[in-house]
């Protein structure tokens, strides 16, 4: 498996639902019919390609659990019940938690440049990397991870910033537009540790995962090439076969993608952001003040570490991920969070438009 391909590159399985509530509580959070609703949206993601689906709804502090399709293509079983995924780029919003905590600390500010790994610290600064707008091209193009050896290797950040600055010119002038580019995450993990002097996993795990117990989420190490169990098998589809790529070392993701969790962990994260008990409300608030639209990504609304998601019964903030083997797609309300996940990744633009049909069902199922 090559991630770097099998990340930006972009069969039908048996259809299986299954229906789960979890912890005590009063009302279910969604009538019958909305549960209907939902459900028929993730029968229509398996429909569209992806092997399996499910859907967390988090809220009065109960979860509402619903799945399709199976788990596992060869063994046939189902989807586990909000098990452990890889959650890809909604990593960043952890990572820009971090950051937005120094800058409330006045550990470092979101106008200051930055310098190192190749960068030459007189234009970019901690805001164009959290928002995009660095110009930094991004390192999933570089050839090293073109091989079917980097699924297993352990890269460094710091080797793989110097690289990419090496091998491409920039994209654009700082600030000049928005541009999702991975590299810009990768610098921020590295200015995390330099600030704090502390291993970015640590600085996650103290500041944001211990505090809000958030047991079930975490960075993994280098040679960590599983996620902890249970977890459906992820897949990708290369010529025309689906594979299966649940396993390799996600240090080339690193701070951009790496992280793990279980959805309902996942949503409650989200929640929390929306409470104000993860970041300052001031850097909260400048987080969202002024999202910006992303040009490789049809114009998404990006602030920082946060993206404005459109669903019918409106705007909400949250993020998604992309990594090989899985696909989640999630935000929150102030009393609602919702987790989509996938376990195929690349997609087609149909199993997109369908994930994120299937989020927008359950944020608005009443």
């Amino acid at each position: 498996m090559n991630p770097a391909r099998t990340l930006s590159a972009a069969c039908a399985a048996t259809v299986a639902a299954t229906v789960v509530l979890v912890a005590p509580a009063s009302a279910e959070p969604i009538s019958t019919a909305g549960r209907q609703s939902v459900q028929r949206a993730l029968d229509a993601m398996v429909t569209a390609g992806y092997p399996g689906a499910q859907v967390v709804v988090t809220e009065g502090g109960r979860d509402w659990i619903a799945s399709a399709g199976v788990g596992d293509v060869h063994r046939r079983t189902p989807f586990p019940a909000d098990g452990y995924v890889r959650i890809g780029s909604n990593t960043k919003a952890y990572v820009a938690a971090v950051v937005l905590q120094l800058v409330a600390e006045r550990r470092i500010g979101l106008d200051d440049t930055v310098d190192g790994a190749g960068i030459d610290g007189t234009r970019i600064t901690v805001r164009d990397l959290l928002q995009h707008t660095s110009g930094l091209p991004d390192h999933l193009g570089l050839p090293e991870l073109d091989t079917e050896d980097a699924a297993m290797t352990v890269h460094n950040p710091a080797d793989l910033v110097r690289k990419t600055r090496a091998a491409f010119p920039p994209r654009f002038a700082p600030g000049a537009r928005a541009e999702y580019s991975n590299t810009n995450y990768l610098v921020l993990g590295l200015l995390v540790e330099k600030i704090t002097g502390r291993p970015l996993a640590e600085e996650i795990r103290t500041r944001i995962l211990a505090p809000h117990g958030l047991t079930k989420t975490y960075y993994p190490g280098p040679g960590d090439t599983v996620p902890r169990a249970p977890h459906a098998a992820g897949y990708a589809v290369e010529n025309g076969k689906r594979i299966d790529i649940t396993a390799y070392d996600p240090s080339w993701a690193g701070a951009s993608g790496a992280m793990v969790a279980t959805p309902s962990d996942l949503n409650r994260y989200f929640l929390a952001l929306q409470k104000g008990t993860v970041i300052p409300p001031a850097q909260l608030a400048e987080a969202r003040r002024a999202p910006r639209p992303l040009v490789n990504r049809d114009g998404l609304r990006y602030g920082l570490g946060q993206a404005e998601l459109p669903t019918p019964c409106g705007t909400v903030w949250g993020h998604g991920g992309s990594i090989p083997g899985y696909r989640t797609y999630n935000g929150a309300t102030a009393s609602r969070a919702v987790t989509v996940v996938a376990n195929q990744q690349p997609a087609t633009q149909a199993q997109k438009d369908a994930i994120e049909a299937a989020f927008g069902a359950a944020l608005c199922a009443r």
